[in-house]
């Protein structure tokens, strides 16, 4: 019963801009350095873990608009 009064609270909050900002920038200095890694193992894992922290930061930007919204 505790985790859902938790999960609860946590999702009517609104992420802050600092960490949409962080993981913004963390994208970012993936992609710069994806064209300098030869290896395409290391490329492969890059280009994965880009998409990992776009898609998240995607649901958040989501998140936040929905409580602009209201939609709560």
């Amino acid at each position: 019963m505790r985790k859902n009064i938790l999960s609860t609270a946590i999702a009517e909050k609104p992420y802050l801009l600092d960490e949409l900002t962080y993981e913004t920038e963390c994208v970012l200095a993936i992609l710069r350095t994806i064209n300098d890694v030869s290896d395409p193992h290391t490329k492969s894992y890059l280009v994965d873990a880009s998409e990992l922290i776009c898609s998240r930061l995607f649901e958040k930007l989501q998140h936040n608009e929905r409580i602009e919204n209201g939609d709560n």
